[in-house]
This record gives structure tokens, C-alpha cells and sequence, in this order.
């Protein structure tokens, strides 16, 4: 098995504020594009002819895609479902056997490694990448009914808990025959779902895959265990970066520091630090775990890092800084003067003066003097979230903050637990935000002053 297919073409609404200027499979893991994961992991493990759907109005992707020459890129103006946008991938497909994935799945090297291996032995019209639920809702997923001799006896759209045992996670090992008939059977919606469910007109992969289920084919299944995050909603992208951090820095067996960048002989590094070119750790800096920090970055004047972080290239972090563990910084950041950061950062971040952020943080997004961000309810509960107009209890990192692209803060504003801030907008100074504010929006408070005469009679002069 020598060829893989990437979805690429998904609209990703349920992603906002982070879909109004990407696409899902350009969002950073790790200071990476998760489809670049994908792409690289595929090369590393031999698979020499990778074809990728991609929508005709997705720059974002597609300006990606063009660092890799050997990638064959399929554009569609338009997707109503992974099924249609499989079928433009496969006149491209010459092998018998395929993997598919989806272009928003983030596998750790090692389950890509576990899955390829595991596909390259396989025979069977379908092979489904399972993974346990956990915490999740299978209502909002789609689920696998698990059989005997590893076939799969059922794959339903957003279950419930009963119908299922595992969910599927967005990798698939395809025959290209039988999946063409299947996908000649689905009729353009998932109509494989429980009574009262309501799917919308997208023809689905998984609705193929149970043709061929029910027409008798061997469909089976794979399992993880973890290492794997399908980046759907705000948090998924901490929950992605969180993964791939952990896994990377876990990886280290040695610091490596090139001839070119130095490392100060008072910083204190409690773990394995791994540096590219031109770049410098100063005085008094903490490093508490390990980390992998990028070429021409300056970390500097007595930052502490608490634990595995990732940081990009061309960053400066100065005076006192601090970054909390399991953090990614991404490239050309610029953190300084007692900020305190916890999360992910894309390109171009600036948060310089004091402040505390947990959260994502879009691209070229500033953060002033004095923001501060409300990490818990005064209830110790989950924080509830609204995504297209469906509430939704994240099991982790629902109550980050979420700042999209090109955002501006005001000094001293306050964000709430849990809200999320849309694309090209602007927080004034002072502004205490409770709830979600849309895209291009200006959001300043009307303030109320009262003024009195005084002076030096008030002191009985």
C-alpha cells in the first residue's frame, strides 16, 4: 500500500472563530499545520503517492500544499460531504488499497506508524482507525458497533451510548473496488442514524461503509488507545497541541544545542532542551521539563517555563516571562515583562507587560497591558459553550479563552471563562466580556464619570 488520500475540503463551521481565515486543516499543532503532520508522518512511513482534496476558495490550505511538489492536489468548488469529495480523489487512486484520512486528524508518529502497519496486513473491503470515548459524547460523534472476529456490525451517526462501543476517528484503509460500489448505494445523507436524529444533506464515507456492511462485506476495525484528537471545535485545538507537546517532548532522550546558539551558564534546565539555529537561552531562565525551542529565538532575563513546551522560530521571550507547561508558542511571538501564558499561540502573537492568558491566541493577535482571563466559575462547573447555535459541554479546556485572528485588546480588559473572541475584532480598554463577540466587531463600554469641584477648602483653608 503505497497511496493515501486527504479530505481537505470540509467547511469546518463548528470551528469558529478559527474558521473565519482557515481552514481546519491548516490549524498549528505543535507550530505545525495539522495536515503537514499528516503529510510528513505519511512520508516518513513510505508512502510515496499522497493525494489531497482541497476546496478551490481554501488559500490556506492550498498554500501549504504547495511546500510538498510530490502531493497531487485534487480542488473542488465545493463539498456536500466526504463522499463527493472522496469521489473526485479517486480516478487519481491506481492502487487497490488505499488509506484515506481526514484532513483534520491528529495522529501521534507513533499511531500513524501502529495504523500504516497494521493497513499494510490487512485484507478486507474496510478497515475503521477506532478509538475509545472516554468523557466524550458518542451523540457527537460517529460510533462503531464492534462484532465478533473484529468485524464491524454497525457504524451510526451520533449514537446513542448504547448503540456503540467505540468511535471512528478519521482514518480509513480502503479497497477501491467495493468502495466504489458502496459509494454508488449512499444517498447523499447519513441515513444510518437513531430514530429522531436529524442529518443534514452531506453524503458521507460512513454511510458507504455500511452499505458494504450490510451487504456482507469484511469490515473491520483497528483500535487506539489514544494519541489521536479530531479537531471539530475551539478546544479540540488545545486538546490537539496538548497531545502532540506531551508526545514530542516525551520523545527526547538528549538536549542538543548547535554551535550556533548558546545556552547561559546560569539558566537552570531540568530537563532535555533541543535548540535551532542562532538561538540563545539566557540568564537566570527555568526550563522545568523538557522543551524544543525553534532557530533565532531568544528566551532571556529570567523566564520560567513550567514544564514540556514548544516554541517556534524567531520568538522573544524577555524580562520575566512566564509560560505555563504543555504550552505551544508559535513563530515570530513576542512575550515579555511579567506576562504569564498557558496554551497556544499561533504566528505573530505579541503579549508584552503583565497579564494572564489561558487559551488560544489567533494569529498577529495583540494582547495589551494588564488582560487577564477568568479560568473557573464560581460554581466549579464545566463551562458550557454554544457552537452554531448547539450548546456543548467540553469535558477539557472549555473554559480557555479564545481569541481568533487579527484581534486587538484594549489594556486592563477581562475575558470570562470560557468565550471566544471572532476574527478581525477589537476589545476596548477596561471591557469586562461575559459572552462570545462576532467577527469584525468593535466592543468598547460607555463610561460614566461624575465630576465635583474640590480643592484646598475641603481641608478647611
Amino acid at each position: 500500500m503505497n497511496t493515501a488520500v486527504i479530505l481537505a475540503a470540509g467547511n469546518g463551521r463548528k470551528m469558529w472563530p478559527y474558521s473565519v481565515t482557515k481552514a481546519k486543516p491548516a490549524l498549528p499543532v505543535a507550530g505545525k499545520p495539522v495536515i503537514s503532520h499528516l503529510i510528513d508522518q505519511l512520508t516518513d512511513e513510505h508512502v510515496g503517492h499522497i493525494i489531497a482534496v482541497i476546496r478551490a476558495d481554501h488559500s490556506s490550505v492550498r498554500s501549504i500544499l504547495a511546500a510538498y511538489k510530490q502531493i497531487t492536489v485534487v480542488t473542488v468548488s465545493s463539498s456536500s460531504g466526504t463522499a463527493e469529495s472522496l469521489e473526485a480523489a479517486l480516478e487519481h487512486v491506481e492502487e487497490e488499497n488505499f488509506a484515506l484520512f481526514y484532513g483534520d486528524l491528529y495522529l501521534t508518529p507513533k499511531r500513524m506508524a501502529e495504523w500504516l502497519q497494521a493497513c499494510r496486513k490487512t485484507k478486507a473491503s474496510a478497515c475503521l482507525l477506532t478509538g475509545p470515548y472516554g468523557a466524550e459524547m458518542p451523540q457527537e460523534t460517529i460510533g462503531a458497533a464492534l462484532g465478533k472476529n473484529g468485524r464491524v456490525a454497525n457504524i451510526v451517526a451520533h449514537p446513542r451510548p448504547h448503540y456503540v462501543s467505540e468511535r471512528v476517528i478519521g482514518a480509513f484503509l480502503l479497497d477501491k473496488e467495493d468502495i466504489c460500489e458502496g459509494l454508488k448505494q449512499q444517498p447523499g445523507l447519513m441515513t444510518n442514524v437513531p430514530t429522531g436524529v436529524m442529518p443534514p444533506d452531506e453524503g458521507m464515507i460512513e454511510q458507504a461503509l455500511q452499505h458494504l456492511i450490510e451487504n456482507g462485506n469484511y469490515v473491520k476495525n483497528y483500535s487506539i488507545a489514544d494519541g489521536f484528537v479530531d479537531l471539530d471545535k475551539p478546544w479540540d485545538i488545545m486538546k490537539a497541541n496538548h497531545t502532540a507537546v506531551c508526545d514530542i517532548t516525551a520523545s527526547l532522550t538528549a538536549s542538543n544545542v548547535p554551535a550556533s546558539s548558546t545556552l547561559d551558564k546560569t539558566a537552570d534546565v531540568r530537563g532535555y532542551v533541543v535548540m535551532g539555529e542562532n538561538s540563545h537561552i539566557g540568564k537566570y531562565v527555568r526550563i522545568n521539563g523538557n522543551a524544543v525551542i525553534g532557530s533565532n529565538t531568544v528566551i532571556d532575563h529570567g523566564v520560567a517555563i513550567d514544564g514540556p513546551a514548544v516554541i517556534g522560530d524567531n520568538c522573544s521571550i524577555t524580562h520575566f516571562a512566564k509560560i505555563a507547561g504543555n504550552s505551544s508558542i508559535g513563530s515570530r511571538n513576542r512575550i515579555g515583562h511579567c506576562a504569564e501564558f498557558s496554551g497556544v499561540s499561533f504566528p505573530n502573537v505579541s503579549f508584552i507587560h503583565y497579564g494572564e492568558v489561558f487559551g488560544v491566541v489567533g494569529e498577529a493577535t495583540d494582547i495589551a497591558a494588564g488582560v487577564t482571563i477568568g479560568m473557573a466559575r464560581f460554581d466549579d462547573t464545566l463551562q458550557v459553550q454554544t457552537v452554531a447555535g448547539r450548546k456543548e459541554f467540553p469535558d477539557q479546556f472549555g473554559n480557555a479563552v479564545f481569541f481568533g485572528d487579527f484581534v486587538r485588546t484594549g489594556i486592563m480588559s477581562m475575558f470570562m471563562p470560557g468565550v471566544k473572541i471572532g476574527a478581525r475584532s477589537v476589545v476596548g480598554s477596561g471591557v469586562c466580556v461575559e459572552q462570545d463577540v462576532a467577527s469584525e466587531t468593535l466592543l468598547y463600554q460607555k463610561q460614566t464619570l461624575i465630576e465635583k469641584p474640590w480643592g484646598a477648602y475641603k481641608y478647611g483653608w
